[in-house]
C-alpha cells in the first residue's frame, strides 16, 4: 500500500512539473559593450528557422515545443536614427530546450550565449 501511494506521488509530481514547464524559451540581452553606438541598435532572435523578431527591449519570451531547439541572435547598428538599419552584425546561436533562459551576451568584440535553466 505504502508502495503504491509513493509511486501515484512520484506520477503526480512528474506531470505537474510537465505541465508547469513554461512553453516557451526566454531570451535575454547582456550588454556588455564599453564602446557603445552612438545612433544605437535594434537586436533580433529567432528560434531554429522561424520569421527574425524585432525585440524591443531588454528581453522576449519565444513559444517552443518539446527538445531541442537553436536560437540565434544578432544586431543592426542604426544609421542616423533606427529607422535605417546597417548589416547585421554579432551573430550568435545556442541550444536551447523549451522552459531554459537563453542570455545573449553583446560584446565590444562579437558575442556568446549562456543558458540556463
Amino acid at each position: 500500500m505504502k508502495t503504491a501511494l509513493a509511486l501515484a506521488l512520484l506520477i503526480a509530481a512528474v506531470a505537474a512539473a510537465n505541465v508547469n514547464a513554461a512553453p516557451t524559451v526566454k531570451v535575454r540581452l547582456k550588454n556588455e559593450m564599453t564602446s557603445l553606438f552612438v545612433e544605437g541598435y535594434v537586436w533580433f532572435v529567432r528560434l531554429d528557422r522561424t520569421k527574425w523578431r524585432r525585440v524591443h527591449g531588454s528581453s522576449i519570451s519565444v513559444a517552443a515545443s518539446p527538445g531541442r531547439h537553436v536560437v540565434h541572435a544578432f544586431i543592426r547598428p542604426c544609421d542616423a536614427n533606427c529607422s535605417n538599419l546597417d548589416a547585421p552584425e554579432r551573430r550568435c546561436a545556442a541550444v536551447v530546450r523549451r522552459g531554459q533562459v537563453a542570455t545573449y551576451h553583446l560584446r565590444d568584440k562579437g558575442c556568446a550565449f549562456t543558458v540556463r535553466g
